[in-house]
């Protein structure tokens, strides 16, 4: 599947015997909310269709989104779900990002994160460097590049970061995964909002 937006790579691991399914994005900037919006239901139903041909494939979706999702889970979820007191169970609240804002974009990334069931490693795994801005410009840093994995890829996730500066706008990510756990299977489902969670922020020195 490759679309404007959307490139899909599909990898058949015979030692696994699961699809791991590579996700790769490009999310233009949209002055318009309509435009925004139109987008993003465009993109979301080619991410379900990707992820609904492959249920049993780990999934790895990255690029950049153009979405900003804030300094932590507690600023953009209520944006998102309307609620505040939220109930998404672990790792849920424990992101810390340096880039504190967030754009339409970011609230409809984090909507498609939540129906697909796909974590941020941005800001929660080694957060100290994969919270990082990902995007330098004259106008100054934000975080609009992602990596986003399915729980079973999340569980064998040891280290997250962005790289250093290459060139360009736009700064590197990289993470690493533990052969621990390798095969076991997953069934992709929505993250269950029925479990309440404690909240542990994090403070930038």
């Amino acid at each position: 599947l490759a679309t404007s937006s959307l490139l899909v790579i599909c990898i058949w691991s015979a030692h696994l015997k699961l699809p791991l399914l590579i996700l790769t994005a490009y999310i233009p900037p949209m002055n318009s909310t309509a435009k925004t919006q139109k987008l993003w239901e465009n993109f979301a139903a080619q991410v379900d269709q990707a992820l609904s041909k492959y249920p049993n494939a780990w999934v790895i979706l990255t690029g950049d989104f153009n979405a900003r999702i804030g300094s932590s889970d507690e600023v953009v979820l209520p944006l998102v779900l309307g609620a505040s007191d939220l109930v998404l169970p672990p790792p849920w609240f424990y992101r810390s990002s340096k880039d504190f804002k967030v754009n339409p974009a970011g609230k409809h990334l984090v909507t498609l994160a939540i129906d697909q069931g796909l974590l941020f490693l941005n800001g929660l795994v080694n957060f100290k460097y994969s919270g990082c801005f990902t995007c330098i410009t004259p106008n100054g840093p934000s975080t609009v590049d992602y990596l986003l994995v399915s729980p079973d890829l999340y569980a064998l996730c040891t280290n997250m970061q962005v790289g250093e500066y290459l060139g360009g706008d736009h700064l590197p990510l990289w993470f690493e995964l533990t052969p621990a756990g390798l095969g076991t299977p997953f069934v992709r489902s929505a993250i269950p909002q029925e479990v309440t969670i404690s909240r542990k922020p994090i403070k930038w020195s």
